[in-house]
């Protein structure tokens, strides 16, 4: 679905005189990367369908999954191994009972971001790409996504089946804001002196420590509503060049 979305283009205006092809608009990359987080939500409550239809089964069943898959015993199931070093195994299996859903609804987008993001590198390598790479430094999201958003985290305090589901979509759709926010960092740190460390730094901080994820999330937020990349190219003089 998603390689199709991307092939998928419509003629941008008035074919040229002389019986030239018409210039093509293709899918936008920004709503490609939507589509990785519907699927990456979808994949996620799909799964979930397999532990429960409700909220206590859901929980109660992935608390048995995660205690097998764990060897971990809980108060008052003596006498089977456990983790060495973890004084509370229930507590654990707890947390990783309400984290292991959104978790996995980030990992599934991010997978689906980065084998799309890949294949249309190995194509494109192979001379056979049939749309030009697009600037992803420029790709926007609809508002409706920002709106989308804020009703899932609202959900996501609500009880049973219900908050879990928004806390899936939710996590979906944090994850693909923050990589609208580097994009944003892209195309503001252009002329930089320090941009590959400011990059580099961004990164890092994400992969080793994962909250600022968070912080790309409000930078992707702020420019949807105030336009971050155009205020930083009227300081530049000019548009934003393609990285």
């Amino acid at each position: 679905w998603l390689g199709y979305l991307a092939l998928l283009a419509r003629p941008a205006g008035n074919a040229p005189v002389n019986g030239g092809a018409p210039e093509l608009e293709w899918y936008p990359p920004g709503r490609l990367a939507t589509w990785t987080a519907v699927l990456g939500a979808l994949t996620v409550t799909v799964a979930m369908a397999n532990f429960g239809l409700d909220g206590e089964s859901v929980r109660a069943n992935l608390h048995h999954a995660l205690a097998h898959l764990l060897r971990l015993e809980t108060a008052g199931q003596a006498g089977a191994p456990a983790v060495k070093g973890v004084s509370d195994p229930k507590a654990l299996l707890d947390f990783l009972v309400e984290a292991v859903p959104p978790a996995a609804a980030v990992l599934s987008t991010l997978t689906y971001l980065v084998n799309l993001w890949l294949a249309g590198r190995i194509v494109k390598f192979s001379g056979r790409l049939n749309r030009p790479w697009p600037v992803l430094s420029a790709m926007t999201y609809p508002r409706a996504m920002a709106a989308a958003l804020g009703a899932a985290v609202a959900l996501s305090f609500a009880p049973g089946i219900v908050g879990i589901l928004a806390t899936v979509v939710a996590s979906a759709l944090l994850l693909a804001f923050g990589v609208l926010g580097f994009a944003v960092l892209h195309a503001v740190s252009q002329r930089m002196q320090s941009r590959g460390f400011l990059l580099g730094g961004a990164y890092a901080a994400v992969l080793v420590f994962g909250w600022p994820l968070l912080l790309m999330c409000v930078i992707g937020l702020g420019d949807m509503f105030i336009d971050l990349r155009g205020r930083a190219a009227a300081r530049r003089g000019g548009p934003p060049a393609p990285t």
